[in-house]
């Protein structure tokens, strides 16, 4: 149920992964009253990464170790990489297809299931029921360029201005300003502030 799902304030890079990549974590339920974990990870760079299956099994059982410290149940944990480099996604994202072994052995090698969205290709509006989520994925999404334009500000938090939930939308508003801040400087543009003001103005 899509509309169960609640960000945490939660990372779960070190601080050296954090410079090419961002993380959150949702909680949601199933249908049947399941919780789940949703765990997406943004892919700054422009280039496939080759140790992505190794990474995300350290960072799912992250995940767990720190519901066991909090003394919540292990969920299962649905990793999703968001990627947006030049080329298609080729790389394996089970570390039991990256390693070297014999049928009989494989069954030793730890699984898990991965979907990666290759969200450079994705059109404007393609999640237009999760507002949030949406701007956050196009905030990634122009982190590429070399100049950041008044339009792609004011767009991503107009997003934002029709969004009913005041307390997430705080915390995405600044979770992506201080993002903004950091890749392009944007603390010293002369236009950011009025792009921000302009896009959360709803009509009256």
């Amino acid at each position: 149920d899509l509309q169960s799902l609640r960000p945490t304030k939660e990372t779960f890079l070190s601080a050296d992964e954090g410079e090419n990549r961002l993380d959150l974590l949702y909680t949601a339920r199933l249908r049947g009253g399941d919780e789940v974990l949703i765990y997406l990870l943004f892919e700054h760079k422009s280039s496939i990464d080759r140790q992505i299956a190794l990474q995300l099994l350290r960072y799912v059982l992250r995940i767990l170790d720190w519901r066991n410290r909090n003394r919540q149940p292990l969920s299962v944990v649905i990793p999703l990489v968001l990627y947006h480099g030049d080329d298609a996604w080729d790389e394996p994202t089970s570390l039991r297809d990256k390693v070297q072994a014999s049928p009989q052995l494989r069954c030793f090698v730890p699984d898990q299931g991965v979907i990666v969205v290759d969200f450079g290709r994705l059109a404007p509006g393609f999640l237009g029921a999760y507002p949030e989520l949406e701007a956050r994925i196009r905030t990634l999404q122009i982190a590429r360029r070399s100049e950041l334009a008044y339009e792609s500000v004011t767009g991503i938090f107009r997003l934002l201005s029709s969004w009913e939930k005041i307390h997430a939308q705080m915390d995405a508003l600044n979770d992506i300003i201080i993002y903004l801040y950091t890749v392009f400087d944007a603390r010293n543009l002369p236009w950011f502030e009025q792009a921000i003001r302009a896009g959360l103005q709803t009509d009256s």
